[in-house]
């Protein structure tokens, strides 16, 4: 019963944030095969993993 209780309380730590407002979301610095200027962040999935969906986002400098 402890180990249960034990993995309910780890679940409860490790919480995501899975909405974020426009303003809040986490840009970062693209990929080198990208031109510098832009930013990306991964909003979902893992573009890294040899299988699955992802969506990101990309916010771009005027005449990028």
């Amino acid at each position: 019963m402890k180990f249960l209780a034990g993995l309910a309380l780890a679940a409860a730590r490790t919480t995501t944030q899975n909405i974020f407002t426009p303003d809040k979301i986490p840009y970062g610095r693209v990929p080198e095969f990208m031109a510098l200027g832009a930013q990306l962040a991964v909003l979902e999935g893992n573009p890294g993993a040899s299988t699955g969906d992802f969506t990101v986002g990309l916010k771009m400098p005027d005449g990028y």
